[in-house]
């Protein structure tokens, strides 16, 4: 008789969490909140009660019902709070692949203007200011102060421009500077057939922390220069990527070829 009430109270359990989890997915929430986890202790100790309690106190029926009260209850919370943790951390995690697959705004606007001045064939130089000031480096600029807009920095790029000639200086998340004119690259390894405007890209980043992107004219190409590299953006994805890494202090890497 004993093995048949105990193996009883087993299935009991096992029907109780088996509906507290139908429950859960099927039905309302019944527990939320910072309080969840003091009602599990609770309901665990009056279980805890209840099993270990002699057959005076609680006979073997009604220690069956009330475990089977008890489990459903204490399944529903347990499953409640694991539902909770397992919210918590999709959200952390998807926060962090978002913070990873994007950028700030005012650079998301930076990068989507150099893709429209690159399929205009429209030639642009924005330089982007780190911790190093650049106000030492650069001559001939014009002081400016507006919000980072593409629709802007086209506008400012654009050959009807009286500023279109020389580099946008982008300091603090705005645009700082115009037509400014920036030292040469010097020491480093410059690709074969490009001009003066990917030439002081480069020769800027030789000098100071600072990101420089630029747009080729005549090819209307993307490319990024930082630490001295200057390398091609063959995508708004890969600029992004690249920008990405180098305001983080990184080495910019070619973008890899796709295999086709």
């Amino acid at each position: 008789m004993m093995a048949y009430l105990e193996s009883s109270v087993i299935w009991e359990l096992a029907l109780a969490f088996a509906t507290a989890v139908l429950y859960l997915f099927y039905g309302e929430k019944v527990i939320q909140g910072k309080r969840t986890a003091s009602y599990v202790i609770v309901l665990f100790c009056l279980w805890a009660v209840l099993v270990l309690s002699p057959k005076t106190i609680a006979p073997n029926m009604l220690r069956i019902t009330g475990l089977f009260v008890l489990s459903v209850a204490a399944g529903v919370v347990c499953a409640g709070l694991g539902v909770q943790i397992f919210n918590a951390v999709k959200k952390v995690i998807a926060a962090r692949l978002r913070f990873d697959s994007s950028l700030p705004e005012p650079f998301m606007e930076i990068c989507r203007a150099m893709e429209l001045l690159a399929v205009r064939h429209i030639g642009a130089l924005i330089v982007v200011e780190k911790k190093q000031p650049l106000e030492s480096l650069i001559t001939g600029s014009i002081p400016f102060d507006a919000q980072i807009k593409a629709e802007i920095l086209i506008a400012l790029f654009a050959t009807t421009s009286p500023v279109h000639d020389g580099a946008i200086i982008v300091s603090g998340g705005r645009i700082k500077r115009v037509k400014s004119v920036l030292p040469l690259a010097t020491t480093s390894a410059i690709p074969l057939g490009v001009g003066t405007r990917h030439r002081s890209a480069v020769g800027i980043t030789e000098y100071a922390d600072a990101i420089a992107l630029v747009v080729s004219e005549e090819r209307g190409e993307m490319s990024i220069a930082y630490q001295g590299a200057l390398i091609k953006a063959p995508s708004l994805k890969d600029l992004v990527k690249m920008l990405r890494a180098a305001l983080k202090g990184k080495k910019i890497n070619p973008p890899q070829k796709s295999s086709s």
